[in-house]
């Protein structure tokens, strides 16, 4: 980064890095987002010492995510190593973790528990944020079906939409203007990931309803279970929506779960896994508009090619001869075995 100057009346020169640190700090610093910050971290070893500072860091998360506005999560934020600067880098970036590393489920000890911080923005004003901490010990949690499930405020934020035109044009609309976040932390290992792909990868309105469903989802590596390093899961959030018949749009609750590539879910331990390794191993980088869509559809092709043989059409062509192969098979067999009991009766009657 060059070095920023201003020249004075007398022909002087005065450098950024001469100027005072405390209006560095105030007067500069202060009004950069998250990434102008870690870039002018590069520059100098004297930038570099002042962009650590977490109070900056910290007014930067809370403007960027305000549902981690709160006591608590700030005070488990704080323990990460890099504190806030940390967390930022950790759930600014979308996720990439699309190797499993094969390891036994039972040598990973789970955290003890998990904080879901969630935010949606509107044309980037915020409708809805909110915080769950989920028990990750209960026996209730590791053995159902995974879910984390988060409902709206009770006094409705509703923001007019401002289009019009058909519904699929509002559609189309919403789901390039609603931009999701949903931030797990694990307290344990003192990271965070952003698990959300932020634009909707797909939409539902359904006809006999007039909430509408958006769908957000990350694909990433399984739990290793089958042994296989291209296994892939996806971890889909959705978003309910209502009154969007009406010009506005308020969120009435939002849901995350985890599935393999055949649709099945998985239960709270099986998740925990997935989602710990997530966290730890996976990369972090800055990705395209619409490369959630895009990882969705690769993810959506793959399931076509692994599904199930009974859904083949090899085995509904074979079907049907299996049958009959059995019948024939089974018919003249059957019809034997009575006859020579009624031989046998006979025989038996005569002596």
């Amino acid at each position: 980064m060059a070095a920023l100057s201003f020249s004075t009346a007398t022909s002087t020169t005065t450098t950024l890095s001469t100027l005072n640190p405390d209006i560095i700090r105030a007067e500069i610093l202060t009004r950069l987002d998250g990434p102008s910050l870690a870039a002018i971290a590069c520059a100098s070893s004297q930038f570099l010492a002042l962009c650590t500072d977490d109070k900056l860091w910290r007014e930067i998360c809370s403007a960027t995510w305000s549902s981690i506005d709160h006591p608590h999560v700030h005070q488990v934020i704080s323990t990460f190593t890099g504190g806030h600067r940390s967390f930022f880098s950790d759930s600014f970036p979308l996720l990439e973790h699309l190797k499993a590393s094969n390891q036994n489920q039972e040598c990973l000890s789970g955290p003890s528990g998990l904080i879901s911080a969630v935010d949606i923005h509107y044309k980037n004003n915020p409708i809805f944020s909110n915080i769950q901490e989920t028990d990750t010990t209960m026996t209730k949690f590791l053995c159902s079906p995974f879910r984390i499930e988060l409902h709206g405020p009770n006094d409705i934020v509703s923001t007019p939409i401002q289009h019009e035109g058909e519904i699929e044009e509002v559609l189309e609309h919403l789901k390039e203007s609603l931009i999701l976040s949903w931030i797990v932390i694990d307290p344990i290992s003192k990271r965070a990931a952003n698990m959300s792909s932020r634009s909707p990868v797909s939409l539902e309105w359904p006809c006999t309803a007039r909430n509408v469903q958006l769908y957000y989802s990350t694909i990433m590596a399984g739990d290793g279970r089958l042994g296989l390093e291209a296994e892939l899961v996806e971890c889909r959030i959705v978003v309910t929506c209502s009154g969007l018949d009406e010009g506005e749009v308020h969120v009435d609750d939002v849901s995350m779960e985890i599935r393999d590539i055949e649709g099945r879910r998985f239960d709270g331990r099986e998740s925990l896994v997935i989602l710990q390794e997530a966290i730890v191993k996976g990369e972090r980088k800055r990705g395209k508009r619409g490369e959630g869509e895009k990882n969705c559809k690769e993810f959506e092709r793959r399931k076509i090619e692994q599904k199930p043989i009974r859904d083949s059409v090899v085995y509904k062509l074979c079907y049907p001869i299996m049958i009959f192969s059995a019948f024939c098979v089974t018919v003249p067999l059957s019809m034997a075995l009575s006859i020579k009991r009624y031989s046998n009766c006979i025989i038996g009657n005569t002596t």
